[in-house]
């Protein structure tokens, strides 16, 4: 895994759902289990899921034969919290480093880099300044 001030924003994306699917892997489970219980609950059991929102929070509740095996409620601001905290966090150090490697970059001259890289460095920007003659391949009239 590169260091993340080489990160490209591709990576950068990808991480967040790296982290986005680890939280839903942790968090989901055992309400799925538990809905799929009362979904599937045997001929003569009753299962019931009864979920609910307010201003302030999310609620989940699944009863099976009169009995909760599953009741959550989580307030929205944790819930935001957690889903965008962490990658906010991640871009701002994405971010910082690769200002920091820009910075050391630009402070390095020439002699520091080397004759040979110095070089290379000149014929590069010899070739982008210089003017590209492009010729028409269709005649105009």
């Amino acid at each position: 895994m590169r260091a993340i001030g080489k990160w490209r924003p591709k990576q950068l994306f990808q991480a967040w759902g790296v982290y986005w699917a680890g939280l839903a892997a942790v968090s989901l489970p055992a309400p799925v289990i538990a809905m799929w219980r009362a979904y599937r609950a045997p001929e003569g059991v009753h299962g019931s899921i009864t979920g609910g929102a307010t201003q302030s929070e999310l609620s989940l509740k699944v009863i099976l034969d009169g009995a909760s095996i599953y009741e959550r409620t989580v307030g929205l601001l944790p819930l935001s919290l957690w889903l965008t905290v962490p990658p906010i966090v991640l871009t701002l150090l994405w971010m910082w480093r690769v200002r920091r490697g820009e910075e050391a970059r630009a402070v390095a001259s020439p002699s520091a880099i080397g004759e040979g890289a110095a070089r290379t460095f000149e014929s590069r920007a010899a070739r982008e300044s210089a003017p590209v003659h492009r010729t028409p391949s269709t005649p105009v009239p």
